[in-house]
């Protein structure tokens, strides 16, 4: 027997400091309701457990987002249904502003009508806000200069109408001998084709079936040409051959002619680069071999160019940007157009006359249009932003699930736990009052 170290009082004193902090722990999860309070509890669970947090809260926040985007586009839509129904009113005042049995002044009175509904319209788009944002209200327009260039071949004759040889030919050929001609032809942009078809016969079945008579004696007695006839003489020319293209090359091109400054005629034929000619037959009696190869040759084809520029008014589209999801990168861009009189074109609407209301109901009908794109653009953007909450809320709720794993505590089983503790807490107190009793024996062997 010993008295200095009393080793069961030590083992069940062990024992009783184990079921102690066990039991505690037990209690703290059962008070909490989680079996991960501190890291030392599951240091990977709560690092994993705070990211789903986190992720959590995010998609929350971007449903509510996405629930105040709706609202915008909801806003959006409210005003353009009024201005859609004021853009029909206005065309039934253009329809009724038609009608010639309305004086002067009664147009007036439907003109007055109608600009104040456009002044609405203005109105409408300068103060529709949702939360002081304005949804429709123009900036200030982007000028920009559209510039259009095209090709066009020249290709001068090498000879004047005056000139003897020339006059020799016209006089001796045929317009109309059945002879095809074959155009071989390259465009500006590199490709090649071949029209074939016969220039007198298109000449008289589309322009003048008297050209043969005309031409053999378009000249004076004394060998000269009016100007009158060098001008029907080029009109004619350029027409048949217009009507030949056209019947025979899909898409055609655009001929012009007319008179340079040698007084030779000069023939345009729009996006071509070059263009030479032969005949299907050997009739020397026909302008095949006579005046059409007179211009129709390389040498003598030029590329010139006419350039037309217009200046229009752009403006910027309206944005709106959602934070869609949790993360960075997730902002989805909704865009749309403005909207004012002036952007829809009706600005100058007037219903004063007859003409003007018959523009005007074309005008309507655009702005009717432009109206109904926005329309629709913002009603597929809330049934996007729809779908996305409902993928948003799906994804919180799983992921709110998938940290209550391994978060939330089993209370349940706690409580088992902590039972047991209980119990062996208890018994460990009872045991030790025992092993602190038994040195006490050692007085005994001193009686």
């Amino acid at each position: 027997m010993i008295i200095n170290n009393n080793l069961n009082a030590i083992n069940i004193y062990n024992q009783l400091k184990k079921a102690s902090n066990n039991k505690s722990k037990h209690i703290e999860k059962l008070s909490s309701g989680l079996k991960v309070n501190r890291a030392a509890d599951d240091s990977a669970g709560l690092a994993i457990s705070e990211k789903m947090r986190s992720q959590i809260r995010g998609l929350d926040m971007a449903f509510k987002n996405m629930n105040d985007g709706i609202s915008f586009f909801n806003v959006g839509d409210g005003a353009l249904e009024e201005v859609s129904q004021m853009l029909i009113r206005i065309r039934e005042l253009a329809v009724q502003a038609s009608n010639d049995t309305l004086t002067d002044s009664d147009r007036e009175q439907i003109d007055d009508e109608s600009g104040q509904l456009i002044s609405e319209i203005d109105r409408i788009s300068n103060d529709t806000e949702f939360n002081t944002i304005n949804i429709f209200k123009p900036g200030q327009p982007i000028l920009k200069t559209i510039t259009v260039t095209k090709a066009l071949g020249a290709m001068v004759s090498n000879y004047t109408l005056e000139d003897v040889t020339i006059k020799n030919i016209i006089n001796d050929a045929s317009v109309n001998v059945a002879d095809v001609q074959n155009f071989y032809i390259t465009k500006v942009d590199g490709t090649t084709t071949t029209v074939s078809f016969d220039l007198g016969k298109s000449i008289k079945d589309n322009v003048d079936p008297t050209f043969d008579g005309f031409a053999h004696n378009m000249y004076e007695a004394d060998g000269t040409i009016t100007q009158a006839n060098k001008d029907k003489f080029l009109d004619t020319f350029v027409k048949g051959l217009q009507a030949g293209f056209d019947a025979n090359m899909s898409p055609s091109t655009k001929i012009g002619g007319y008179f340079d400054s040698n007084n030779k005629m000069v023939f345009t034929f729009e996006d071509f680069s070059n263009i030479t000619m032969a005949c299907n037959t050997a009739s020397s009696q026909s302008f095949g071999h006579g005046f059409l190869h007179s211009m129709f040759n390389s040498s003598s084809f030029q590329q010139n160019t006419t350039t037309t520029t217009t200046t229009i008014a752009e403006y910027d589209k309206r944005h709106l940007y959602i934070q869609a999801g949790a993360n960075s990168n997730e902002i989805v861009d909704f865009e749309w157009d403005v909207l004012d009189s002036k952007v829809m074109k009706i600005n100058d609407l007037k219903l004063k006359s007859l003409t003007e209301a018959q523009k005007a109901i074309d005008q309507c009908d655009k702005a009717t249009n432009y109206v109904l794109n926005i329309r629709s653009t913002m009603g597929a953007y809330t049934n996007r932003l729809e779908h996305g909450i409902k993928n948003v809320d799906t994804s919180s709720r799983n992921l709110s699930s998938s940290e209550s794993e391994i978060r939330d505590a089993d209370m349940a089983k706690e409580m088992i736990e902590m039972s047991k503790n209980s119990i062996l807490e208890q018994v460990a107190q009872s045991l030790l009052s025992q092993a602190n009793q038994l040195p006490n024996k050692v007085l005994e062997l001193l009686r």
